[in-house]
């Protein structure tokens, strides 16, 4: 989810399964945007690994020091006091 929304659009993109199938067993996605910073792009390259040993656990993300600022502001935000409405 967070290649694509850097992104907009998929990081695996193909006209049929196949294709789709392919890319993601050659590794084969798209990069974000030089305009974003490089350590949101390793993050990225990280996360879309081909090989699931060399993706980060959820642990390794949340100590990831560009990760932590945004963890900082996240447990700082207050509970929300009931659950969200559903959608339908």
């Amino acid at each position: 989810i967070l290649c694509e929304l850097c992104t907009l659009k998929h990081p695996f993109d193909a006209s049929s399964l196949l294709g789709l199938v392919s890319q993601i067993v050659c590794g084969s996605h798209c990069h974000i945007p030089t305009s974003y910073s490089k350590e949101l792009a390793d993050l990225v390259g990280r996360l879309l690994a081909k090989s699931p040993d060399e993706r980060p656990s959820l642990e390794a993300i949340l100590e990831d020091p560009f990760v932590q600022p945004y963890v900082g502001r996240a447990q700082a935000l207050p509970a929300p006091t009931h659950p969200p409405k559903p959608a339908w």
